[in-house]
């Protein structure tokens, strides 16, 4: 959809450069979904600042569509290098409207030589961008409706599988206990089994907890301050005990930084990548935890050296149910762990990411931003229920403190067009 869109508007507006560009979670930049005319490699990991650091933050305060002359004389804005890297001189940019009056992003185009932009041109790309809001508006709901079922159908195969096995272990160990004379030997045995199994029942009820959340829509975050040196630590130390056979190498500074989250979903992030690495290492084998400052965020990677990823989709593997078939005879699972780590990163605004590793085996990380430590600001600007959406679609009631963001514009109908020199 997005990609057939910017083709088209370089055509029809005859302009060299096209651009969708996604409103990231905290606002305060966005992310080139889709594009013409850009170099290679950047579409889907290039990213833009908000406020008057880019024509497209410009577009958002103004609430209405914006046209540049001449990006090199510009003084509204400051002009961001992803457009003096590729040469543009003249531009325009309007609002793609998202739910409940929320900028969902920009819609762009941008010429190499300088060109005039009319009133017609400007009304055309506000009902490109009207027809896209339409569209995504008909997507979102649509993946609900799935992953809704994909959510119920996941309950009744963890109820009538996942969880009859530990409740087995847990209801004959006790039996056992009570009824047996053992010697301590055995005795011990059976309650570390019980113990395992009891620990393996709260993950999987943690997991179906935020399932129910998100089957609801009702996932709530609380975006606070969170110190990830010390939560790593906690987690690798709880994980050495419960998986004696796997090595864990910690490498985390003590000083970094916090960041932008909620501890126990953090926590249970943490928890479900490093059981996934163990699940499938090989016994004895080393998993590197390690955490570090990346520009404005911080990002948490654990690396083992298992099957590894072959040559499949790495997104595939946060999907629910997705086990991958290199991994799936020697991990046991429901195929819900990673799901549940994409949603709450996702909804805490950070990202998730796999990859293979070089040398053999696999990368599971994530970064979230850093927490300011100057300004902080209740997000009154999120509207007076608190509840925010996120740009996938899920909606998130966000008590969350952080930089004051630009007030987003309601609506793009009946605005004027703003010219630059």
């Amino acid at each position: 959809m997005f990609e057939a869109t910017v083709g088209e508007l370089t055509t029809v507006l005859e302009v060299e450069l096209a651009k969708v560009l996604e409103l990231e979670p905290e606002h305060d930049r966005f992310r080139l979904t889709a594009g013409a005319g850009w170099r290679p490699g950047l579409v889907g990991a290039a990213t833009v600042p908000a406020g008057l650091e880019s024509q497209a933050g410009f577009t958002l305060l103004v609430g209405g569509p914006v046209v540049v002359e001449d990006l090199a004389s510009e003084t509204r804005f400051k002009a961001p290098p992803l457009l003096v890297e590729h040469r543009a001189i003249s531009g325009m940019s309007a609002v793609i409207p998202g739910r409940v009056g929320r900028p969902w992003g920009v819609l762009g185009v941008h010429s190499t030589r300088r060109r005039p932009f009319t009133k017609e041109d400007a009304n055309f790309l506000v009902a490109v961008t009207n027809l896209l809001a339409g569209a995504i508006e008909r997507r979102r709901r649509l993946d609900e409706e799935r992953q809704a079922q994909d959510i119920n159908r996941a309950f009744i195969g963890v109820v009538s599988h996942e969880l009859r096995t530990p409740i087995t272990t847990i209801y004959g160990g006790a039996k056992m206990l009570r009824a047996l004379n053992l010697d301590d030997a055995d005795r011990a045995s059976i309650v570390a089994d019980v113990e395992a199994d009891a620990e393996r029942l709260y993950r999987l009820t943690e997991d179906l907890l935020v399932m129910t959340r998100l089957e609801r829509h009702d996932l709530e975050v609380v975006r606070e301050p969170v110190l990830l040196s010390r939560l790593v630590e906690r987690v690798v130390a709880s994980e050495e005990k419960r998986w004696p056979l796997i090595k864990v190498r910690l490498r985390v500074p003590r000083e970094l930084e916090p960041v932008v989250g909620e501890d126990n979903y953090v926590e249970q992030v943490v928890r479900n990548l490093l059981a996934n690495a163990a699940k499938c290492s090989p016994n004895g084998a080393t998993v590197e935890v390690s955490a570090e400052r990346q520009g404005s965020e911080v990002s948490v990677r654990v690396l083992d050296r298992g099957p590894g990823i072959r040559g499949e989709d790495p997104d595939r593997l946060f999907s629910l149910f997705y086990r991958a078939p290199a991994t799936a005879p020697q991990a046991s699972g429901a195929g819900i762990g990673l799901f549940v780590c994409d949603q709450l990163v996702r909804a805490m605004g950070g990202r998730l990411w796999a990859k293979a590793r070089e040398g053999g085996g696999s990368e599971f990380g994530f970064a979230l931003r850093s927490y300011p430590d100057d300004e902080e600001v209740a997000t009154s600007n999120e509207g007076a229920n608190g509840t925010s959406s996120e740009p996938d679609g899920l909606p998130v009631k966000a008590k969350t403190r952080r930089r004051a963001a630009p007030r987003p514009p309601r609506s793009t109908a009946g605005t004027r067009t703003t010219y630059g020199a």
